[in-house]
């Protein structure tokens, strides 16, 4: 398994949360109020359109610098730019406070990004720059394969991830049960 420590940041419609996992546990979680409904609400405030064009916008444009005259992205930065300072905030708190046993490095290695919001065009690439550590789009249904008996119905691959928390809650109960040959 993989030692390295991470953030999983599951972006979310009306929320964002910071999990930190290291040496194979849950050390903090951290929830904020930011999620993709402000971004829309940004993008219809700014752009003086609906609520229905300003999703269709934020999902088509995302933080593409040019598009729109670049209005949706000085929208969308400065909300970004919170999740980037949360991030950092996050980071700092487990270098700075987690016990580090065993060999396990005291600063994050990566992000990962979950949640239906975390397919935002321009997201990871932003945050690469803002933070300068890996980071990758989580693809929730990979790590179910093994335990499946059935294929996943067709969807497109943005929808899946806000499938991830799901996913991950039924793989901690397959573990467990599997963990304690078949009693829970």
């Amino acid at each position: 398994a993989d030692q390295t420590p991470m953030v999983i940041m599951d972006f979310g419609r009306h929320r964002t949360s910071f999990i930190v996992l290291a040496g194979g546990a849950i050390i903090l979680t951290r929830t904020i109020p930011i999620g993709g409904a402000a971004m829309e609400d940004a993008i219809a405030k700014v752009l003086q359109v609906s609520a229905e064009e300003a999703e269709q916008i934020k999902k088509e444009v995302g933080l593409h610098r040019t598009m729109h005259d670049g209005k949706v992205f000085e929208a969308l930065t400065m909300m970004v730019s919170t999740l980037v300072d949360e991030l950092r905030r996050t980071m700092l708190f487990y270098r700075d406070h987690a016990e580090h046993h065993h060999g396990i490095a005291s600063d994050i290695g990566k992000i990962l990004l979950a949640g239906g919001e975390a397919n935002l065009f321009g997201l990871d690439t932003y945050l690469v720059s803002s933070l300068k550590i890996p980071v990758e789009v989580l693809s929730p249904f990979t790590a179910l394969r093994p335990y499946l008996t059935f294929s996943v119905p067709p969807m497109l691959y943005s929808e899946t991830l806000a499938y991830a928390v799901a996913i991950g809650l039924a793989l901690h109960g397959v573990n467990r049960i599997t963990s304690n040959n078949g009693i829970s």
